[in-house]
C-alpha cells in the first residue's frame, strides 16, 4: 500500500494482556522487526523492479529501499535485509521508540519515511483504523484519512452500543479481558464501566472481540492460567510439559483442536474431577 499522505501518527491501542497496564511511567517501548519464515527481518521496504515502458524498453523502477537510501544519503544497499548467514547490523538494532502516548511522523523527513514504511509491515501495527484486528497493539494512521472515515466510525459506534446492551455479565468480562484487563476481581459496575469506555474508544475492535469465534475458548485459557492449571514458562503457555502455544489467542485455537483433544480432556478433568464420575 503506497503512502497517500505525509503526516502520520502512531499510538498504542492495546494494554498488556496480564498487567492491564499500557506502560509504566517514565519508560519507553520499542517496535522492532518481525522475522519472516526465512529468518530475515521484515522491513517493509520494496526492491527495484524492471518494467517495460510504452516503447518496449526495459526501465528500472526504484523501490522504497533505494529511494530512502538516497534520501538519507547512505551507501547503496545499506538498508538491505541481509542474509541468513550475514544479518544486517542496521535491522538487528533498528526499532521505533514510543515514549509518549503517541508519536508523529512527517514523511518529508527521510528518517520518518523509513519509520512509516517499516511500521506498516509489522503485524502488531494496524495501518489505518479500518485495519485494526484482535491482534493489533498499535495504530498507525493519517489524520487526513481518519477524518474521511469519521462517518463510518460513527456508524460502528451505534452498532457497538446496540450490541453492548445485549451482553451478559459473563460476556462483558470475556470481552474486557480481550482488551487486556483483568476482570475476575471487578464488580459488575466496574466491568460495565471499563468495557463501555473501551467500546466508545475502539468500537471496531469491540465488535471484533464480541464476534470472535474463539472468545469462549480464550476465556477458558485465561481461567486455566488463573487457576495455575496452565502455566506461563518464558512466555509459552504450558500444560505440565506440553507446549500449547505462545499466546492466549493461538492457545484457544490449538487446545481445542483435534491434535490436543487428549490434553483438553485432561485439563477439564483436573478442573472438574466429578465430570469423570458422571461419564462412568
Amino acid at each position: 500500500m503506497e503512502l497517500t499522505q505525509t503526516k502520520y501518527i502512531l499510538r498504542k491501542v492495546r494494554t498488556n494482556t496480564w498487567s492491564g497496564i499500557d506502560r509504566f511511567s517514565d519508560t519507553k517501548e520499542g517496535i522492532a522487526c518481525n522475522i519472516d519464515n526465512q529468518g530475515l527481518p521484515i522491513t517493509g521496504l520494496t526492491e527495484d523492479t524492471k518494467v517495460q515502458n510504452d516503447k518496449g524498453h526495459i526501465e528500472t523502477v526504484k523501490g522504497t529501499r533505494t529511494q530512502i537510501e538516497e534520501a538519507l544519503g547512505v551507501e547503496p544497499g545499506y538498508l538491505k535485509r541481509g542474509t541468513t548467514i550475514k544479518h544486517s547490523d542496521f535491522w538487528v538494532q533498528y526499532a521505533v521508540i514510543l515514549d509518549f502516548a503517541e508519536k508523529r511522523f512527517d514523511t518529508n523527513n527521510p528518517e520518518d519515511w523509513l519509520a512509516v514504511e517499516f511500521l506498516k509491515a509489522q503485524k502488531q501495527v494496524a495501518f489505518g483504523s479500518s485495519n485494526i484486528t484482535a491482534y493489533s497493539e498499535y495504530l498507525l494512521y493519517s489524520p487526513e484519512d481518519a477524518a474521511i472515515t469519521a462517518n463510518k466510525s460513527n456508524k460502528g459506534k451505534r452498532e457497538a452500543n446496540k450490541i453492548f446492551e445485549t451482553l451478559t455479565l459473563g460476556d462483558r468480562k470475556e470481552v474486557l479481558e480481550m482488551f487486556g484487563m483483568r476482570a475476575e476481581s471487578l464488580s459488575a459496575d466496574e466491568v460495565e464501566n471499563k468495557l463501555y469506555d473501551n467500546m466508545e474508544e475502539f468500537p471496531a475492535k469491540f465488535l471484533l472481540f464480541v464476534n470472535d469465534p474463539t472468545r469462549k475458548q480464550q476465556a477458558f485459557i485465561r481461567s486455566c492460567l488463573d487457576r495455575k492449571v496452565l502455566t506461563l514458562v518464558n512466555g509459552d503457555i504450558m500444560y505440565n510439559s506440553t507446549l500449547i502455544s505462545y499466546d492466549v489467542q493461538n492457545a484457544a485455537i490449538k487446545l481445542f483442536s483435534e491434535e490436543h483433544a487428549t490434553t483438553l480432556a485432561a485439563i477439564k478433568l483436573q478442573i472438574n474431577p466429578k465430570a469423570e464420575v458422571k461419564t462412568k
